[in-house]
């Protein structure tokens, strides 16, 4: 998980946020 968020799900869907998360 390399993103900025402060606390990213742990099983995020296919979505262009996933890339950020992961």
């Amino acid at each position: 998980m390399f993103g900025s968020i402060s606390a990213p799900p742990p099983m995020a869907p296919q979505t262009p946020g996933d890339l950020m998360w992961y």
